[in-house]
């Protein structure tokens, strides 16, 4: 679809079967439709996140940087599946205050049948393969069917006994903004009792669903991006060194823990992130919207319920969107209003300028000054500015966990990198393996995990 994207320009129609689609990359009509909802704005949402979270997500990185260490010298580790068990511990700590410890399963297997992680993933599989045969589920005689009812049934006792220690440790305090305290407070609007385990259980399993992959794949392919381009890891471990988080030569030793001030000053890794982020939009499908009424997309009349696909990879990757859209240029990032595309013509990225020096810069407390979306180029009027950047989506359905993963990345890989150089191992055939592995199973992700060498930096 990117192929046709660039050859047939940002807005096509697509035929399946019976339904008329029209698929639309184009950045402006993508950031003011998405923005529009007939049903008012978003409220505020959960309180997923304040300072006080931090420390949870700080010592779950600490944990996958232990995990590491204990692996016998050369061994090869599917970063990709420890980074998926560190987003589930994440999201449990800083979401319900407990801790279903994930990360265990990765050193201690033990039994499957009992492993969070397991259920998710294979009934992800059954949910992925219902999506292309939207009879599957009725085919019950067939034994993978019923192996996938069986890991959906896994899952739910995970969300059950989740939900049982949660209502086991009472009413949350006023002072408790965490998803769970949000949940248990939440009352039914007919009845005016608190909501059924029946309507708490999938607003809780959602988050762990949606929150855990995204999360670890993002992680995973900036590892893998900056395993490929020595300058860039050399410009990521100065940006570390000038703030002690480094291990190794002419750093102390180990490196200082990362912490909640330093996330702001880390420009240069964000910027890494931002880049991989377009590379390998993990919700590259975008998103679909039906208005009921008659829609104008450019020059044409969209007739009212028609399905409008809004396809984020290709906006992320399109040649008309981006100069040398297919390669990996973090310094991209450094020009301020990056996410925004503009009608000037595209030239050439800029070429990585020296290791920047953090004197001086201000203190931030937490991932703001490297995350915030700059409103300068577009004269300071936002909503009427074209994303051609949208990881999180925009508008009122955007992602609602983006905070919590925004210091996760950050802190996570900061951490990693300052302890580990990562290095892709020979099975993983180098680049053009990764090229051909990458598959969209609900989010993209690489199909066989990313096996990758951590080699100590001290």
């Amino acid at each position: 679809m990117l192929r046709w994207s660039n050859e047939l320009g940002p807005i096509y129609l697509l035929k399946l079967y019976w339904e008329r689609i029209v698929v639309v990359t184009d950045p402006a009509i993508t950031t003011n439709l998405l923005k529009y909802t007939p049903d008012g704005d978003k409220s505020d949402g959960y309180g997923i996140l304040n300072k006080g979270s931090f420390p949870e997500i700080a010592a779950a990185g600490h944990e996958v940087v232990e995990v590491l260490r204990a692996l016998a010298s050369g061994t090869a580790v599917d970063i990709d599946e420890l980074l998926q068990r560190q987003a589930l511990d994440v999201i449990s700590r800083v979401g319900f205050g407990i801790d279903l410890a994930a990360m265990q399963g990765f050193m201690k297997p033990g039994n499957a049948q009992q492993d969070l992680l397991y259920h998710l993933k294979r009934g992800m599989d059954e949910v992925n393969m219902r999506w292309g045969d939207p009879l599957r589920g009725y085919l019950i005689f067939l034994p993978s069917v019923r192996e996938g009812e069986r890991h959906f049934a896994g899952f739910r006792a995970h969300m059950e006994r989740l939900l049982a220690l949660l209502k086991a440790k009472g009413p949350p305090a006023e002072s408790d903004m965490s998803i769970g305290a949000h949940l248990l407070r939440l009352k039914d609007p007919h009845t005016g009792q608190p909501l059924s385990d029946d309507r708490l259980l999938p607003e809780i399993a959602t988050l762990f669903v949606a929150g855990h992959d995204t999360a670890a794949h993002t992680m995973a392919w900036t590892l893998y991006l900056i395993s490929q381009r020595p300058e860039v890891e050399a410009r990521v471990c100065e940006e570390l060194r000038s703030l002690g988080l480094l291990a190794g030569e002419g750093s102390p030793s180990p490196a200082r823990p990362v912490q909640l001030e330093d996330l702001g000053k880390l420009t240069y890794l964000s910027a890494c992130i931002k880049e991989s982020m377009r590379l390998y939009p993990v919700a590259a499908d975008g998103t679909i919207r039906v208005f009921p009424q008659p829609v104008q997309l450019g020059p044409y009349t969209v007739p009212a319920d028609t399905m409008i696909w809004f396809y984020f990879y290709a906006t992320h990757k399109g040649s008309q969107f981006w100069a040398e859209p297919e390669q990996f240029i973090p310094e991209r990032w450094l020009k301020p209003g990056t996410e925004y595309h503009s009608s000037q013509p595209l030239g050439k990225e800029p070429a990585a300028p020296a290791a920047p020096s953090n004197e001086g810069q201000p203190d931030v407390a937490d991932a703001a000054a490297a995350w915030n979306v700059d409103d300068s180029s577009s004269g300071g009027k936002r909503d009427q500015a074209a994303l051609r950047w949208l990881p999180f989506g925009v508008g009122p359905r955007d992602c609602i966990g983006q905070s919590l993963a925004r210091l996760n990345y950050t802190a996570t890989l900061g951490t990693l990198l300052g302890h580990f150089s990562f290095k892709l191992a020979p099975e993983m055939e180098g680049p053009g393996g990764i090229a051909e592995s990458d598959i969209l199973c609900l989010t993209l992700q690489p199909a066989n995990g990313l096996k990758m060498f951590a080699v100590p930096r001290a």
